[in-house]
């Protein structure tokens, strides 16, 4: 497992060693429940083999308009957030999400876009993949798009 290195230069500080945003205005600490929200977003994940209650094969979009699916039993690795919660980026389709999902009207900055690797199905052929979706703690996960072929 790769482990970062810690760039002061990423994390400005004030007078008083209080870490600020790039703008210097005093940051607010983190409460524990939202730490551990980020935490569990970027686990790897093991998909079960059997289909059932607990875990359903999500599609996945594909380019041509087609949808593929998860292959039993693997992993869905490398997950990083890239937009949303705990990010700069904001999500561009924020308002589409909210709408659509109205149970997550009243907390919509806990959405977040993630991006993993992970074996699909597509036309009968596994293929290892970078897969985008949308997740929130009350939806879970949603919207699953394949972005690009990996090895």
């Amino acid at each position: 497992m790769k482990t970062r290195e810690w760039d002061e230069s990423k994390h400005p500080r004030d007078a008083l060693g209080r870490f600020t945003d790039a703008g210097g205005a005093y940051r607010q600490n983190t409460s524990y429940r939202e730490i551990s929200y980020r935490s569990r977003l970027t686990q790897d994940e093991q998909f079960s083999r059997s289909v059932g209650a607990k875990w359903a094969n999500y599609d996945i979009r594909m380019p041509d308009g087609t949808t593929a699916k998860f292959v039993e039993g693997a992993k869905l690795e490398h997950k990083e957030i890239i937009a949303g919660y705990g990010q700069r980026r904001k999500i561009d389709i924020i308002n589409k999400l909210v709408t659509t999902y109205p149970e997550t009207s009243s907390t919509p900055r806990f959405w977040a876009k993630l991006k993993g690797v992970s074996d699909i199905v597509y036309n009968g052929v596994v293929i290892r993949a970078e897969i985008h979706w949308y997740e929130h703690p009350k939806t879970g996960k949603v919207e699953f798009k394949y972005k690009e072929k990996r090895r």
